[in-house]
């Protein structure tokens, strides 16, 4: 029996090891990456498919977990999937390729890495930084930065945390929308989400359930995901921003930011495809010329 207890023991421990030998942590609120000291900017905007990235890391990093050890730089790399996935934990082990980047030690003590990339590359991409324990050498923190999450390529170089949202909407929160603990149920912020998108597209002059030329269209949904900061409650104003990361032919990937008293509450994205809907059931079709244009002029990503 105290055999079979110090085998469990020591299996138990060398799992243990392995597990935390390495934190991972996925960032792409641009408001938290600022506050820890990261920047991400485009050193060039103006080549057409090809596009060159820059990521500032801070000298050191603190994010209160692991014992309260700071972590020193270590190094930063360039991740790409071999296919685009969601934002988020399930980034971290897909099958990728790593690239190792140089960086540059800039007079505040932080440090920068450049890379150029097609724009196309940007869906499926993200940077790595690493920082190592203090007291821990073996035990690395992985800061992963998605960077379609909190990019638009602009036409100009300057730090991409200043997009100018397309559309801005308000939202006065419901009783309604509140769970058992008083704060808004996460589902509901889909439904800030899509309320939003349609003011926008009405605000184009166009229904997003409607007939043209003598076909019933709509926006389904293809994908949407959201991501929260901070509880809302009761009688709290929502500002909800829009953002228009890509337009295709026959669909629109918006990036939605939710504010409340100057904080962001939530982000979100939300895929939505053009569709007709006829008795033999939902088909994409291509955008109406008119509209797409419309929407284009909000995003450089065509």
């Amino acid at each position: 029996m105290k055999v079979r207890f110090v085998l469990f023991l020591t299996i138990f421990l060398f799992a243990s090891r392995i597990c935390s030998a390495v934190s991972n942590r996925v960032i792409g609120d641009v408001s938290e990456l600022k506050k820890l000291g990261f920047e991400v900017t485009v050193e060039d905007g103006n080549a057409g498919d090809v596009i060159s990235l820059g990521v500032i890391a801070p000298n050191k990093l603190d994010l209160g977990i692991d014992d309260g050890g700071i972590k020193p730089f270590s190094g930063i790399a360039f991740i790409k999937t071999l296919r685009r996935i969601a934002d988020g934990p399930r980034m971290i082990g897909a099958q990728s390729t790593h690239f190792p980047l140089e960086t540059e030690l800039l007079d505040d003590g932080r440090y920068k890495s450049t890379i150029t990339i097609q724009r196309g590359d940007l869906a499926n991409s993200y940077f790595m930084v690493k920082f190592t324990h203090e007291r821990r050498g073996d035990w690395p923190m992985l800061i992963h930065i998605p960077i379609s999450r909190i990019i638009e390529a602009p036409a100009t170089s300057h730090p991409m945390n200043e997009r100018i949202p397309c559309f801005e909407a308000q939202r006065l929160v419901e009783f309604y929308e509140t769970d058992m603990a008083g704060i808004v149920h996460f589902s509901n912020f889909f439904r800030y989400m899509e309320s939003a998108e349609h003011a926008f597209l009405r605000s184009l002059g166009y229904d997003p359930h409607s007939r043209i030329d003598g076909l019933e269209t709509g926006w389904p949904r293809v994908n949407a995901t959201c991501d929260y900061r901070r509880p809302v409650r009761f009688g709290d104003t929502l500002t909800i921003q829009i953002f228009i990361d890509e337009v295709r032919k026959r669909s629109v990937r918006y990036a939605f930011e939710l504010h409340h008293d100057g904080e962001t509450v939530a982000t979100g994205t939300i895929a939505a495809a053009y569709v007709s809907i006829t008795s033999d059931g939902i088909q994409a079709v291509p955008i109406p010329e008119a509209l797409r244009e419309k929407l284009l002029t909000f995003t450089t990503a065509r």
